[in-house]
């Protein structure tokens, strides 16, 4: 069986409704491999069944209007992000599955939840198990799911729909660099395709010159689009207060050829094998001192220290040469060691080379790879189980976090990356 993305719809009949939704009434599954994401339960037919009587033409439009934002758009809790990643407001009348679908720019996830039939309803969906993709088997999925609804139409004979236009604009957009990048940097922002201010975009671009294209990507997927990220005489002037002087030829490195060489597709994974392999090289033991760290990531003794900073983000902006500053956000010694082995990561995992090195709150897999080095390289899974010895309760977190130096959230999501604890529903989307 087909390990990839795969979106069937076998088409049957519909004696009611708009044109296009009698031509594309179909039983729709979704799966990767033999998991699927649509298994329900057909109380009227008294049996299981892997697809959903649905019209496809809905979905198709939803999956299309959704495209940019469905492809880069992190995690958000906003209204806005759940219309445009969650199935279930497609709506229309018909009981469509309650899947969550997130990216982080290079996997993809589809998150189902099972439901409740309401009063009268003759099926519920059953499934809860995620599956990720990447984005090159989700981008294909799609193109032939769409391709499939459109001949169904065709060969329907129903005239003009506005699935065709949406689809063509889109075909059109992505096959232009210019338009792509202005809706990817639309859709990061969390906007709808239209939505973004013109001059927001322009000055997005006009920065990506100076600090970086991936680096300003980052800064847009930190928040939302009512506000404009920090452009780079913000971070300037943040440097000029609180930088720290570091020097990356003075720190610790696992070089070139081990970024070429990683082959691992999860980002948390991608940083833990590389904080893995540094302590390896490195030998920092169980618990990384001050020092230790500091010396590690080239960068004067005393940068852990506790410090107001005032700072939104934490970052590393390199000069011309070796030298670069960093500034970390966190007035708390934990809070800024972690940071600072975050950025620590981003050099080691990164080969663009770009000016900026952003540390943000959103859930690209660049961000994610950060966090999952820098808990590994503070918080390694194996000694960390041994100071628990079993204990997962609350206080325990708080006191293995004092020992390692770093917070209670760390030490969770260590334990929910190796599958120690449970993952609640919010955090599936981050490892």
């Amino acid at each position: 069986m087909d390990e990839g993305l795969q979106i069937e719809s076998l088409w049957e009949g519909l004696e009611y409704g708009p044109p296009e939704t009698r031509a594309t009434y179909a039983a729709l599954g979704i799966r990767a491999g033999d998991r699927w994401v649509t298994e329900i339960e057909d109380r009227l037919a008294g049996r299981t069944r892997r697809h959903a009587p649905l019209p496809a033409y809905h979905f198709a439009e939803w999956l299309t209007w959704n495209w940019w934002r469905l492809r880069w758009e992190p995690f958000r809790r906003t209204s806005s992000w759940e219309l445009a990643h969650k199935t279930a407001t497609i709506g229309g009348g018909w009981i469509w599955p309650n899947i969550t679908i997130v990216t982080d720019g290079e996997q993809i996830l589809f998150d189902p939840v099972p439901t409740e039939p309401g009063p009268g309803q003759p099926l519920r969906y059953l499934s809860s198990l995620p599956l990720s993709v990447s984005a090159a088997d989700f981008e294909t999925a799609i193109d032939d799911f769409v391709r499939r609804v459109l001949e169904r139409l065709r060969v329907s004979e129903v005239g003009a729909t506005n699935l065709a236009d949406l689809w063509q604009a889109l075909t059109v957009e992505r096959a232009d660099p210019r338009l792509a990048r202005f809706r990817k940097l639309e859709a990061l922002l969390g906007w709808d395709p239209g939505e973004a201010d013109d001059a927001l975009i322009e000055q997005l671009e006009a920065e990506s010159e100076e600090l970086g294209t991936e680096a300003i990507e980052e800064l847009a997927a930190d928040g939302p689009g009512e506000r404009a990220p920090l452009d780079r005489m913000e971070l300037v002037g943040l440097v000029n207060r609180n930088g720290i002087s570091a020097r990356s030829g003075d720190a610790a490195t696992l070089g070139d050829g081990y970024r070429e060489s990683c082959g691992e597709t999860s980002a948390w994974r991608q940083g833990v094998r590389a904080a893995r392999a540094l302590r390896a090289l490195e030998k920092p033991g169980d618990v990384v001192t001050d020092d230790l760290l500091c010396g590690m990531t080239g960068v004067m003794k005393g940068a852990t220290a506790a410090s107001a900073t005032g700072a939104p983000l934490s970052f590393e902006l390199n000069e011309p040469g070796a030298r670069s500053n960093i500034v970390l956000r966190s007035r708390y010694r934990n809070g800024r060691r972690f940071d600072l082995a975050r950025i620590f990561g981003d050099r080691i995992l990164e080969k663009n080379g770009e000016p900026l090195r952003p540390v943000t709150r959103s859930r690209t897999h660049r961000q994610k790879a950060q966090i999952g080095f820098a808990a590994e390289l503070l918080c390694p899974i194996e000694s960390l189980v041994t100071v628990l010895a079993g204990d997962l309760a609350e206080d325990a977190y708080e006191d293995a976090a004092d020992h390692f130096g770093v917070t209670a959230r760390v030490v969770e999501l260590q334990l929910l990356g190796n599958r120690i604890i449970e993952r609640k529903d919010a955090l599936k989307s981050f490892m």
